[in-house]
């Protein structure tokens, strides 16, 4: 079960302010939709304020027909 924390695109962004984010869009949907996945550059014991923080939209696998 996929348990999503951000609305959009826009609120992963608002989420971490004073880092650089960027989102890339892993589905054919011009805009990313989530679940999204974060990735962090440093380990967040280790980060500054101004640190990379990367999304990917994901494309949830197919949970069968029933």
């Amino acid at each position: 079960m996929l348990q999503d924390t951000f609305l959009d695109a826009a609120h992963v962004k608002e989420s971490f302010p004073g880092n650089e984010v960027t989102v890339q869009n892993g589905t054919e949907l011009a805009e990313p939709q989530r679940p999204f996945k974060v990735t962090f550059a440093q380990p967040l014991a280790e980060a500054q304020p101004d640190s990379k923080v990367s999304t990917s939209a994901l494309s949830p696998a197919m949970q069968g027909p029933w």
